[in-house]
Order: C-alpha cells, then structure tokens, then sequence
C-alpha cells in the first residue's frame, strides 16, 4: 500500500468517523475528551459496569491525534 496509499485510508477512514459522529449526535449525546487521564477514565467508566447507553464517549491519545488513531468507547 505504501505511505501514501496509508495516508490516503486514514483521511478516508477519518471523514468516515467524523460523518458517523456527526450522525450519531442526533440519538446519542456524544463527548468528546483527549489524552491519557481521559483514556483511564473512560476505561474505568467501562470496567465499573453499566453507563448510561444515551452517552458516546469519543477518546483521542493526544490533541495532534484527531483523526489519526481514537478510540470509541460506549
């Protein structure tokens, strides 16, 4: 595939999520957090059982992440 050929699937698959969580602002209440204090959380949130299923919580690594690597955590 190549650098080019990676680069191009990740603006693919990056617009793919923004339209996905754009969408999923209508029936959910999306919050969006970055970095490893808000990664924790989000785990510890998981692992301590069921959270409210009205919620999505978007979690990137880093600022300089957007796009490049999140994890969706509901």
């Amino acid at each position: 595939m190549g650098a080019d050929g990676a680069d191009t699937r990740r603006r693919e698959y990056q617009a793919a999520e923004e339209r996905f969580t754009e969408r999923a602002a209508y029936w959910f209440r999306v919050t969006t957090r970055t970095g490893p204090d808000a990664m924790a959380d989000a785990f510890r949130q998981l692992i301590q059982g069921p959270g409210d299923p009205a919620v999505v919580r978007v979690v990137r690594p880093t600022a300089a992440s957007r796009g490049v690597r999140e994890a969706v955590i509901r």
